[in-house]
């Protein structure tokens, strides 16, 4: 079960990540409390008796502040269509531990590992392919809905549905833009979709003339001084020096816009789990971090400072991922922090990875 997450800094409290997930099959979305210090404490989510929700797994979330108050986005489908659990969910209260390099949930390793990082053996048929699916079902399309403060979809007027599972959303405190992936029509290859939420208005919905590869999941952020926004996607599956490349959407604050394709990124893995952020260096100036998987399940980053994008390089230091994880991330001084399941420790769910700032970017 590919479980969507998203990430975003708690604005009551700077040295926090409020990690949002969903409840195995509840359904219902889940939040755990990671402190950025080393050594802070960890605080998971608890299960104490919710009842089953309608959120689509597999899927996307999306989190971004809007007008002081934490909002998060996702998929949903009817009530009607939501299927039943399969398992008896026997949560036990788990226990607060502290440090990143401690599991959130003591649970035991998978049978048959010693808990340790392992290289893992990819089937030829299934390498460099994802196993993220168009969500429950792929003949019934996801609404794309508000699930807090308080669950809505996030327009009546406008066909707010898609059977595509990438999505991200960035916020300027005010208004919020939305990005996912829907056709045009039947049988039409899938672009990238925008919908503007502006308080007091009716959201408005755009489409950009950008094909992007059915399984491709979004990252997004929201560049502040500038007022611009990056937009992260995969390129869809033609043939060609772009073939499955990371690609960005870089969107101006009069609407103007251009597509950027990242050198290097076509060994990523099909459907890949994108993460991204974004420093003010010293300068002024931007450096953006964006992280994907390679076909080997490993956490790669990229770097741009200047207009510019590093060479992609392989973080060594961390575990592999697991095929069917996503991954989002979250910044402080220091350290990006990279929240994925790791391919070793899968029943202790999305672990903290923290990433040290590029010393050599203006940090």
């Amino acid at each position: 079960m590919a479980n969507p997450v998203t990430s975003i800094i708690n604005p009551e409290s700077k040295k926090e990540t409020l990690l949002f997930t969903v409840a195995g099959e509840k359904r219902q979305l889940a939040m755990a409390i990671h402190s950025l210090d080393t050594e802070g404490p960890v605080y998971p989510y608890q299960d104490n008796g919710v009842s089953i929700g309608n959120i689509v797994v597999p899927g996307s979330l999306a989190a971004v502040v809007r007008r002081g108050l934490v909002t998060v986005y996702g998929f949903t489908i009817a009530i009607a269509d939501v299927p039943k659990p399969t398992t008896v969910v026997t949560d036990t209260p788990p226990k607060v531990t502290t440090g990143d390099t401690k599991a959130v949930v003591t649970d035991p390793p998978p049978k048959g590992t010693t808990g340790d990082s392992k290289a893992v053996v990819v089937p030829a048929d299934e390498k460099n392919k994802s196993t993220a699916a168009v969500g429950d079902d792929p003949l019934k399309p996801n609404i794309i809905s508000q699930l807090i403060p308080f669950p809505n979809p996030v327009s009546s007027d406008e066909d707010p549905t898609t059977i595509y599972v990438g999505l991200a959303a960035v916020s300027d405190n005010n208004i919020t833009w939305i990005y996912f992936i829907k056709q045009t029509s039947k049988g039409s290859n899938p672009t990238l979709r925008e919908a503007t939420i502006t308080p007091g208005q009716t959201p408005d919905f755009a489409a950009f003339d950008i094909s992007v590869n059915p399984l491709s999941r979004v990252a997004a952020l929201y560049l502040p001084t500038t007022k611009e926004r990056l937009v992260f996607f995969q390129h869809d599956s033609g043939e060609g020096v772009e073939k499955n490349a990371i690609q960005f959407l870089k969107i101006g604050k009069q609407g103007v816009h251009n597509i950027v394709t990242i050198i290097g990124t076509t060994e990523a893995l099909v459907g890949t789990a994108l993460a991204a952020t974004f420093i003010e260096a010293p300068d002024g100036k931007y450096v953006v971090y964006l992280y994907y998987t390679s076909g080997n399940l490993e956490l790669v980053r990229t770097i741009n400072k200047d207009g510019a994008w590093s060479t992609p390089t392989v973080v060594s230091a961390q575990p592999q991922l697991l095929l069917s994880s996503q991954m989002t991330a979250t910044h402080d001084a220091e350290h990006n922090h990279v929240f994925y399941i790791e391919n070793s420790n899968p029943k202790k769910g999305y672990r903290n990875h923290r990433d040290p700032l590029d010393k050599e970017h203006g940090h």
